[in-house]
């Protein structure tokens, strides 16, 4: 079983700015999900009772693609190896910013732990 935090948009910046591990608030658009498959319990993962949540940063292009995940925090690699592998599939609606190579930076938390 997993737990989505919740979606928080960061702030709207360049692409190769470090929003990622950015303390500013919530950004003036908020990205709406089209697409957002759920992370994946890994099989090995279950098997050795891994839990723990897994803390992850990325930008959504204007067109809603999601660029390079970056993974902020994790207890283990497994588990966010499934998230990362997940949040690159998800999709968001376009969405217009006054500079077009602008990117909204998101941070997201999910937490993968054994049903009893």
């Amino acid at each position: 079983m997993f737990r989505e935090l919740g979606l928080i948009p960061l702030l709207v910046a360049p692409l190769s700015a470090q929003a990622a591990d950015s303390t500013q608030g919530p950004a003036a658009v908020t990205p709406i999900p089209r697409t957002k498959p759920q992370p994946r319990y890994p099989p090995e993962s279950r098997r050795l009772c891994e839990e723990g949540t897994v803390e992850v940063a990325f930008p959504v292009h204007q067109d809603g693609a999601v660029g390079r995940v970056r993974v902020l925090a994790s207890p283990y690699e497994r588990l966010s190896a499934s998230v990362v592998k997940t949040v690159e599939t998800w999709t968001f609606e376009p969405f217009q910013l006054p500079d077009p190579e602008d990117v909204v930076w998101c941070r997201i938390k999910i937490v993968f732990k054994m049903e009893s």
